[in-house]
This record gives C-alpha cells, sequence and structure tokens, in this order.
C-alpha cells in the first residue's frame, strides 16, 4: 500500500467536528504516510480565505498551507450539523480554491450528492470505508480521476434524465456497481465482456456526462438532441472517435473508409 513514489498530499475536512478527520488520520498514519493531514477541520470560508489551523502534530502531518490551494484534497461533511446551504456551491467555492473534494455522508440522500458531483466533487467516501478503499480514493482524486462506488453510483441512476442519455452497456455498468461488484466482475458479465479499465473508462465517461447535462442539459446529445456533439471525450485515455462509439445514443458514425477499424488493447 505504500509507495515511495507517491508525492505529498495535503489533506483537509471541512466539517463540525474532528471524527472524521481523526479517523482519517489513523489510517494514512500506516496505509498512506505521504498524506499530510491539516488540522483541525474548518469551514468553507476559513478554507477560501486561507484560515486553517495548526496541525495536531505526529506521523502524517504537515504544515498549515501558506495558500488555499497548497490544500490537495478537501473531505467535505454534508452531514454536519451547521449544514454550509447548498452542496454544491461548497464544492464550487473549494475547487475555487484549488482543491479537490471528497464527499462524506451517511444519509441516503441522492439530491445533495448529486448537486455536488455535478458541481466538481471527485466521489464519496464513508467513514467506515475500509483503509485500502480510502488510499485508492486519494490516489485517484489527485489525478483527477472520480472515484464512483456503488453508494454515488446508486444515487446517480435516480437521475433519469441522465440515465437516458447514456448506452445501454453503459447504463448496466451503473447498476451492477451500485450492487457493490468490482470493475473486473461488472466488466465479466457485461455483453460482450471488457476488461476492468474499459469499465473505469465508462464509469469516468459518465460522471463526465453527468456534469455537462446537469450544467447545461441542452448541450449533451441524446434522442431528441441529435445535433449536439457528445461531451467529455476519452482521448485522453488513449481512445479514439471509434473507441467511444455508443457513449452516448448520438446517431451512428459514417461508414469507416479505411478497413477494418483496430480494436483498443483494453477492450
Amino acid at each position: 500500500m505504500n509507495d515511495p513514489t507517491d508525492p505529498p498530499l495535503r489533506l483537509t475536512a471541512v466539517d463540525d467536528h474532528p471524527f472524521v478527520l481523526n479517523g482519517i488520520r489513523r489510517t494514512v498514519r500506516d496505509r498512506a504516510p505521504w498524506v499530510q493531514v491539516i488540522g483541525p477541520p474548518c469551514t468553507v470560508a476559513e478554507l477560501t480565505a486561507g484560515r486553517i489551523g495548526e496541525p495536531a502534530g505526529g506521523p502524517g502531518l504537515g504544515p498549515p498551507p501558506a495558500a488555499p490551494a497548497a490544500v490537495d484534497v478537501v473531505i467535505l461533511n454534508l452531514d454536519r450539523p451547521s449544514g454550509g446551504g447548498d452542496p454544491a456551491a461548497d464544492v464550487r467555492a473549494i475547487r475555487r480554491a484549488g482543491a479537490q473534494v471528497l464527499l462524506v455522508t451517511e444519509r441516503e440522500q441522492p439530491d445533495p450528492l448529486c448537486r455536488a458531483v455535478a458541481a466538481g466533487a471527485a466521489g464519496l467516501v464513508g467513514p467506515a470505508d475500509p483503509a485500502g478503499r480510502l488510499v485508492h480514493a486519494l490516489r485517484s482524486v489527485r489525478v483527477g480521476a472520480p472515484v464512483v462506488g456503488e453508494r454515488l453510483a446508486r444515487a446517480l441512476l435516480t437521475d433519469r434524465s441522465w440515465v437516458t442519455l447514456l448506452a445501454p452497456r453503459f447504463v448496466r455498468a451503473f447498476e451492477l456497481l451500485a450492487t457493490g461488484l468490482a470493475p473486473a466482475d461488472i466488466g465479466s458479465r457485461l455483453d460482450p465482456p471488457v476488461a476492468a479499465a474499459t469499465v473505469r473508462a465508462y464509469l469516468h465517461h459518465g460522471i463526465g456526462l453527468y456534469r455537462t447535462a446537469r450544467r447545461d442539459p441542452r448541450a449533451t446529445a441524446g434522442p431528441d438532441r441529435p445535433d449536439r456533439p457528445a461531451p467529455a471525450p476519452l482521448a485522453a485515455m488513449g481512445w479514439d472517435e471509434r473507441g467511444i462509439a455508443g457513449v452516448v445514443r448520438a446517431p451512428a458514425p459514417a461508414p469507416y473508409a479505411g478497413g477494418a477499424p483496430p480494436v483498443p488493447e483494453h477492450r
């Protein structure tokens, strides 16, 4: 779990109580010493103004940042008693300060989660998550990858306007994830089967499409908007236009004139 090549990552929490942050501190002390936990927890206003408390000291902790952007990841507790208003507004403020956002909630309420993800939150972690899952989430969010687990998948699937934009195999991938299956198991159940890396690409693209659709529903392709292009291309993952065919229910592309198209290695 410990990788000497992991660069330092500074993390703090927007919360009313140190319970969540202390739990993360105990986890990273042994499993991810490259994570520097800045505490105690703060408010969104304190974070964006750079007024963050001194760390408590000890392994896995680091000095308070000199500017808001020095914090890499913020754990945003949607259940904090002080509320904080619109979770989407909180996420946007933290993202403007230069940090990625991971959500924490024990409530099964899809709407706050969906609004926060649409505003740019990377995903959801739980106070009772296994240590390995938290460390994987921190590694993922550091490189800009979404953190999509079963609880977030269940929340997103309640938004039927988004579901109708996805090809059936993408919807099936999210449905299987919502049951708790891992990407490799999901891939083996799709028809035809695909590799775990391809399942992750489906999930990542689905999150990107969700954010685009919630920002401007007119900007996404769909059965009633055939003239709109598909958002969030997967070129960064090594896919070309043939690799993403069927991501959304857009009109079929013109016949490929250059012979049989290559099949991506990860399919």
